[in-house]
């Protein structure tokens, strides 16, 4: 009898005495001791084991980010290099056409362009090492002559062209108010007399006392006479006899007033 009170005793200081002399199902016989895990703990475990997931998902991504911007950064590299080549062979381009351009229009200049040849190419293989200081060929007073050239010859659309260019790659060009008269004078020539009316306006607005928008008022007032026009006419003589003082201009303006006899 002592043996089961001290076992008993021994029992109950685990938990488990009632559940030997009872022979509960779900407690052990043997006299062991289970701790039972309490459940916050176990939540504090899950946690744990999500934010290590998470720590470890997002070196994953932040891995795989670094390695797409590497591959943007060559792309943009690779980008600036065929920039530079593109603008290697614009100069390359501008160079040969000036080589042509000045062989056609002055053909006595062929055998100096052959000997500064080699010393431009030298030129140019320096400032190929240096891309951001290139700066565009001055092409403007050949393509002018070129221009001329073919107006001379009654190729009006030509000479058109070569004008045009002049007035759009080379802007502060001395030789745009000349172009654009020219191109005028084509344009009336080849009896485009709307085309004749728009660059005639356009030299008003943009050369006002310019001696060529004189002359092409003239044309403007020649293409009122051809429209029937005259006191239109007569108005546009006027004023260049009155705004000009270019002798010749004003004499021709004068004697183109009094043909179409209105006063």
């Amino acid at each position: 009898m002592s043996r089961f009170r001290d076992y008993g005793f021994a029992a109950g200081l685990c938990g488990t005495g009632s559940s030997f002399l009872r022979n509960e199902p779900n407690k052990p016989l043997d006299g062991t001791c289970y701790m039972k895990i309490p459940r916050s703990f176990f939540l504090v475990y899950c946690l744990f084991l999500t934010n290590l997931w998470m720590l470890g998902y997002a070196s994953f991504v932040r891995h795989f980010q670094s390695g797409q911007e590497l591959k943007q950064h060559v792309e943009i590299l690779k980008s600036q290099v065929s920039q530079s080549q593109f603008e290697r062979r614009v100069v390359d381009n501008q160079l040969l056409d000036l080589q042509q351009t000045v062989a056609q229009v002055l053909p006595n200049q062929q055998t100096m362009i052959a000997k500064q040849w080699s010393s431009r190419a030298l030129g140019l293989s320096d400032r190929l090492r240096k891309p951001a200081s290139i700066k565009p060929v001055n092409l403007s007073e050949f393509y002018f002559e070129k221009g001329k050239k073919y107006f001379s010859e009654g190729k009006f659309k030509s000479a058109q062209k070569e004008f045009l260019r002049v007035q759009e790659q080379f802007p502060t060009s001395d030789r745009v108010v000349e172009s654009t008269f020219l191109i005028l004078e084509s344009a009336f020539l080849q009896k485009d007399y709307k085309r004749t009316v728009d660059v005639a306006e356009s030299m008003v607005q943009q050369f006002p006392v310019n001696l060529l928008t004189g002359y092409a008022l003239i044309r403007l007032a020649q293409v009122s006479e051809i429209n029937n026009q005259f006191e239109e006419a007569a108005v546009l003589y006027k004023i260049v006899r009155e705004n000009f003082q270019d002798k010749k201009l004003q004499g021709q303006a004068r004697a183109l007033e009094k043909r179409i006899g209105i006063e």
